[in-house]
């Protein structure tokens, strides 16, 4: 049986994409404004990194805030010290 796909046009930092899956597309386009604000933090804060740093460092604070979240929804605490503050880029 074929999934009902559903569509999303976003932009991420500059970049046009077609995202596609079984979420509502209001859902998506605010995953991809989270990211793209996120990425254009980093990006202020350390103007020479490459999009591609841009884009490895905001995946990084994401997985982070994933992680921080799990850890703290199972009762562990922090679990690291210095949570929340993976990756903020070299200067």
């Amino acid at each position: 049986m074929a999934e009902n796909k559903k569509k999303a046009n976003v932009r991420i930092f500059g970049e046009e994409y077609t995202l596609k899956g079984r979420a509502n597309p209001e859902y998506m386009k605010e995953l991809a404004h989270y990211v793209d604000a996120i990425m254009r933090e980093i990006k202020e804060r350390n103007p020479k990194l490459t999009s591609t740093q841009v884009a490895v460092l905001a995946a990084v604070n994401i997985a982070d805030l994933y992680f921080t979240s799990r850890w703290n929804e199972k009762g562990w605490g922090t679990g690291v010290e210095d949570a929340g503050k993976a990756g903020e880029g070299g200067e």
